[in-house]
């Protein structure tokens, strides 16, 4: 489902939504998919003979089933494309997978406001490090078209875990 605004609401009680969510009940879901995604990476390539990046890994998608909680009212899937190759590009950069998970995930994110017409959500990190966006299907396909050229344009321009390039990072 593409964004252009009519994923984002408003409840009657006032509160911010995205998708009928509260967004609150979101960013939980959006912090408890990654930590076990990140989990699932570091698995893989645990388990994989080779560090070495390939196309597939960047064409790889994995869903994972997050069951309800004392803080989640619902159990929820969460999908991630490329876990893997991103988990690569954290390597590449000196980002740990315990800091990154750290960061997203064990303290409050803040929503940013945001003008677009869009209706993506984007949230902050608390240590200001990280930009988390909602992307719509077509943004993710495009970027996933091009990750794997990314990776390895990010190899080619990192030193010392310093990206010498204007490109973002995409974690």
């Amino acid at each position: 489902a593409t964004h252009k605004g009519k994923h984002r609401g408003l409840a009657r009680d006032g509160t911010i939504t995205f998708k009928q969510q509260p967004v609150s009940q979101l960013e939980l879901n959006i912090q408890r998919g990654i930590r076990a995604i990140v989990d699932y990476a570091k698995e893989a390539s645990q388990q994989s003979n080779s560090d070495e990046l390939t196309q597939s890994d960047c064409n790889q998608g994995y869903r994972v089933r997050i069951p309800a909680d004392h803080e989640i009212e619902g159990a929820f899937t969460s999908k991630s494309h490329a876990p893997r190759a991103f988990r690569h590009v954290r390597k590449v950069l000196g980002v740990s997978d315990e800091h990154f998970v750290d960061s997203i995930c064990d303290h409050r994110l803040t929503m940013l406001k945001t003008p677009g017409k869009s209706g993506a959500l984007f949230f902050k990190s608390a240590d200001g490090r990280y930009l988390l966006k909602t992307v719509s299907k077509g943004e993710s396909k495009f970027f996933r078209s091009i990750l794997h050229d990314y990776v390895l344009h990010v190899e080619s321009m990192t030193v010392e875990h310093r990206l010498r390039t204007l490109i973002p990072h995409f974690y």
